[in-house]
């Protein structure tokens, strides 16, 4: 039977770069350097140290779906970290170089950020369009007529593996940078 994912449960995101899912788990970590951000985000390639900073738990806006609903593909979802119970957010929708849009954590659902992810299932051996743990997807931001799918980009700094941005891309490299797998934190 298929371990389907709710709305309240905990989660992880493995990164799919190079194809190997080796780009790291998304992860919060010290202070941001983007104004209204609150947690610098990146990836870690261990859970070792991390195990709650690398926890997200999926949360329907505006209490749309009750705790305990299946998600599906195309839902609109927020990622809060079990850490600090911020919320995964894209800053801007002004992108350096055509494609690095800032993504950090922010403090709460009203500030400067966008909170909103629209969750897209890559595929699925049951082809379900409910989530299911080791689902592939895609998350795209809607920033303020602008979007941007979350992204790994670079070496990591502050201890991390890779730099977490949003490009306009859906896989900006075509090597996994934009692909996520869940699986249960």
């Amino acid at each position: 039977m298929a371990d389907y994912l709710k709305y309240g449960d905990v989660i992880r995101l493995t990164n799919g770069y190079s194809g190997n899912w080796k780009g790291g788990y998304l992860c919060v970590g010290g202070p941001s350097h983007i104004d209204g951000g609150q947690d610098y985000v990146g990836t870690v390639s261990s859970l070792s140290g991390n195990e709650t900073a690398t926890q997200w738990i999926i949360v329907s806006p505006l209490n749309q779906k009750p705790k305990g609903q299946n998600v599906l593909s195309c839902d609109q979802i927020l990622l809060q970290s079990a850490k600090d119970n911020s919320f995964l957010a894209l800053f801007n929708n002004n992108a350096n170089n055509g494609q690095n849009l800032d993504v950090a954590t922010s403090g709460g659902l009203g500030g400067t950020g966008s909170v909103a992810w629209h969750i897209f299932i890559r595929s699925n051996p049951q082809n379900d369009p409910q989530l299911i743990t080791e689902d592939q997807l895609f998350l795209l931001n809607s920033f303020n007529n602008g979007t941007g799918f979350l992204d790994t980009r670079g070496e990591g700094r502050s201890g991390f593996l890779y730099n977490v941005s949003a490009s306009l891309l859906v896989d900006r490299e075509g090597s996994g940078s934009g692909a996520w797998m869940i699986t249960r934190g």
